[in-house]
């Protein structure tokens, strides 16, 4: 098969004035970036220190949540937030709320459900322990859904998917706050 380079877009000289423009305009973004004051939330600093949005994170204190929901959520939020354990003197605390609620939504001729809505919402708040000033607050929603199994023997498949909707739910939750947090964090340093 002979290649017919006579077509002016397939010449060889225009892919390489392509690649050269290409070339050019990703550098002259890159450029672009870097003035803008751009840099990544958990980046190291020149010096080789943690980020200040890193280093805020781990001096917040994470407070207790009720109920089993609460629990779960608070372990994600310690995942997300503080992966090396509590600060020994903190800064922060973090005062969370989590509630839980489940909807239907496929129905059968019957009017029984099939297949459940999961939806977890929380409201927060960041606190600065050195004057009890409240410098972050807000809202935060996930949704997950999972399958009625109605077979008698598969309760128990009915039930893991539950639990594995608020499980999803409540990581998603703490990895949106926690991405809140780091950004306040990542424009006040």
């Amino acid at each position: 098969m002979s290649q017919n380079w006579n077509h002016k877009s397939d010449s060889p000289e225009n892919s390489n004035r392509r690649s050269f423009i290409f070339t050019g305009l990703s550098a002259s973004a890159l450029v672009a970036l870097s003035g803008c004051g751009f840099s990544p939330l958990h980046a190291k600093r020149g010096d080789g220190r943690a980020s200040f949005a890193t280093s805020e994170m781990a001096a917040l204190q994470i407070a207790l949540i009720e109920e089993r929901v609460g629990q779960v959520f608070r372990n994600h939020l310690l995942d997300e937030i503080t992966p090396r354990g509590a600060p020994p003197r903190p800064r922060y605390r973090l005062d969370a709320l989590v509630a839980e609620t489940l909807g239907g939504t496929n129905l059968e001729s019957d009017a029984s459900a099939t297949r459940f809505l999961y939806r977890a919402s929380s409201s927060y708040r960041l606190v600065d322990l050195q004057n009890d000033k409240v410098i972050l607050s807000g809202n935060a929603r996930a949704t997950r859904s999972f399958n009625l199994d109605e077979n008698a023997s598969s309760v128990f498949r009915t039930i893991t998917s539950r639990e594995n909707a608020r499980d999803l739910a409540t990581k998603q939750l703490s990895r949106d706050i926690a991405t809140r947090i780091a950004a306040y964090f990542g424009r006040s340093g």
